[in-house]
Parts: structure tokens; C-alpha cells; sequence
């Protein structure tokens, strides 16, 4: 997998490292639910990014609060220090953890597929574990097409 990733940073520009430490993530979940809510999924996707970098490339610690506060420093998330410094959110995020465990994320990234056709009483749930390769993401997506024809007939 380690060289897969590589080639795929490497196609992008960036280099591939495992230095990152990793502690626990409550606080990185805490700091993009807080982009969240400043800024819509614009800002929490800058946010989720931002940890991938300096997780992925930069090699630093994604669980350290003084980390935490730089990277959303970075990309124009306001007050995570006393955020992070409170117990805000941590019941919320906790919560969403338990939920998506329930229903067997096991890591990230984890993706959830559902579609409902006209016609169809119940929709086409599929669930992908796992960084995939695009080839992947085309047969998911080819699958529930030919089973959404199949169910309108």
C-alpha cells in the first residue's frame, strides 16, 4: 500500500511519508466539526486537507493541540486554541463516532453510497472501506446503475 501511495502523491506533486505521529484524533474530529461550523463544508474541507498534508507529507503530530491551532491558524479557522482548551464538542463528536462504528466504519476513509430510483421501494445502499483506486469507485458506481435499471423492470 506504502508504494501505492507514493505513486499517487508523487502524480500529484507531493511526497509520501509515514513520520506523522498519531495519537488520538478526538481533537482533530473536535477542530474540523469547529470549521464546520464557521465556515460550511468550504472550511471543513480546507481543514481536512490541511491535517492530510501535515499528517501525510509534513510528518507532524495530528493529535497535538499546538499543531491543531497552526494548521487551522492556516487556513482561517478562528479560536481552536480555546476551543480545543474546552470541552466543547466532545460529546457531539464522540456521539458521531459511536454512530459511524455502528455501522462498521472501522477507519478512515470510509465511503457510504445510496441511491433510490423511481420506482425502487427501498434504496441501493453500498458501503467501501478504504482508500480505493478509481477503477473501483467506476464499478460501484456501474453496479448501482445495473441494479437500479434491474429494479425499474
Amino acid at each position: 500500500m506504502a508504494v501505492r501511495m507514493s505513486a499517487n502523491f508523487a502524480g500529484e506533486g507531493l511526497g509520501y511519508t509515514l513520520n506523522g505521529k498519531m495519537g488520538p484524533t478526538l481533537d482533530s474530529h473536535r477542530l474540523i466539526e469547529l470549521a464546520r461550523s464557521q465556515g460550511g463544508e468550504g472550511l471543513q474541507n480546507k481543514i481536512v486537507e490541511r491535517l492530510f498534508l501535515a499528517y501525510f507529507t509534513q510528518g507532524k503530530d495530528v493529535s497535538d493541540r499546538g499543531v491543531l491551532v497552526e494548521l487551522a491558524s492556516d487556513v482561517g479557522v478562528s479560536g481552536a486554541e480555546i476551543f480545543l482548551a474546552s470541552d466543547d464538542g466532545k460529546m457531539e463528536v464522540v456521539s458521531a463516532m459511536r454512530e459511524s462504528q455502528a455501522m462498521g466504519v472501522t477507519g478512515v476513509p470510509h465511503f457510504f453510497f445510496s441511491y433510490q430510483a423511481n420506482g425502487m421501494s427501498e434504496p441501493m445502499n453500498f458501503s467501501l472501506p478504504g482508500a480505493q483506486d478509481v477503477p473501483v469507485f467506476e464499478m460501484v458506481l456501474k453496479k448501482l446503475v445495473t441494479k437500479s435499471r434491474d429494479a425499474k423492470l
